[in-house]
């Protein structure tokens, strides 16, 4: 959860205390549903929430969809506007290549979200690779707004409806 960062929350020396900061106020504005477990197949996981209904939380959280370090508090970036006020939300996270495949949209650092081209995605999958033979591990997380989930995904508001 660190790589989100979180609006008003500073990174600390210490990363243990920032990722434990950076987890926990994402815990507080998301209700979990459903956990889909890592497959190998996919090569990526996800978790789909629903924003918590007693806590302030949607016009105030940011949320990234390309593979990047974290951001630390720069709040004016990566803000998230639900379609509802109660959209379930599905992020994802795993092998970059593959993910970045799947998107059809990428959010900008301005925060704006635009089509995923195919020159854009070969620019991101470029910056994967460089990463990759340094080597670092690369992973990317995109998101999913209710209204563009299948089936029931957008609208459960449980855990035992998700399962």
């Amino acid at each position: 959860m660190e790589k989100l960062g979180a609006v008003g929350v500073s990174r600390t020396a210490d990363k243990a205390t920032t990722a434990r900061q950076y987890s926990d106020y994402w815990a507080s504005r998301y209700d979990k549903l459903c956990i889909l477990e890592f497959n190998r197949d996919r090569k990526s996981m996800g978790v789909l929430v629903r924003p918590c209904k007693n806590k302030s939380s949607s016009s105030g959280s940011k949320a990234s969809s390309a593979a990047r370090g974290g951001m630390g508090d720069n709040s004016n970036r990566h803000t998230h506007h639900p379609t509802t006020p109660q959209a379930n939300r599905l992020f994802v996270t795993g092998a970059a290549e593959l993910v970045v495949q799947r998107c059809n949209r990428v959010k900008l650092d301005s925060g704006r979200v635009v089509k995923m081209t195919h020159e854009l995605r070969e620019r991101v999958l470029a910056q994967v690779r460089g990463m990759q033979c340094e080597p670092l591990r690369c992973l990317a997380l995109a998101y999913k707004d209710g209204h563009e989930l299948p089936g029931d995904m957008g609208t459960v508001s449980s855990q035992s409806e998700a399962e």
